[in-house]
């Protein structure tokens, strides 16, 4: 039986994506699980599960569900590089006022742009309207992946 999953779990997965970390839906339980390195590869191996850690073997136990194909009900969530990061400071700063448009645009420019864009940003006191912006942002992404998916969500956010 299918489970819908709320939409606040997938936007935290997203929000917390690194090149190490890849996050999977069980669209049974509508739970999201963070998956390792470690935890993928141990799950290519057949090493017994009780010579893990017994917080990991959960973890395991999915992951060679999916390095066997055997689980249909694991959707893997978009990437970091799907979520795009500096496409959304670039529209976060075309939506700003001339000025602060130019300074944030000179900002996100060349080497260590994600850095200059987080300074600005504090210079101007426009942390918060980034931080709603850039939930936002990831809470249409969920919403989409979701139906492009067919996944059924509970929108539990309030905007």
């Amino acid at each position: 039986m299918e489970t819908s999953v709320k939409l606040s779990d997938i936007v935290e997965a997203l929000e917390m994506q690194s090149d190490e970390s890849t996050y999977y839906l069980d669209n049974r339980t509508g739970t999201v699980y963070l998956l390792s390195p470690d935890e993928l590869y141990a799950g290519e191996e057949d090493d017994p599960l009780e010579d893990y850690p017994e917080w990991q073997r959960k973890l395991i136990e999915i992951s060679r569900r999916l390095a066997n194909g055997e689980d249909e009900n694991l959707f893997e969530l978009p990437t970091r590089w799907d979520v795009n990061e500096y496409g959304i400071m670039e529209a976060f700063c075309d939506r700003q006022d001339p000025a602060n448009r130019d300074t944030l645009n000179g900002a996100i420019k060349g080497k260590g742009a994600f850095r200059r864009f987080k300074d600005t940003l504090a210079e101007l006191d426009l942390f918060d309207q980034w931080h709603q912006f850039r939930r936002a942002n990831l809470k249409d992404m969920a919403f989409e992946w979701c139906r492009d998916n067919e996944i059924a969500y509970v929108d539990d956010i309030k905007d």
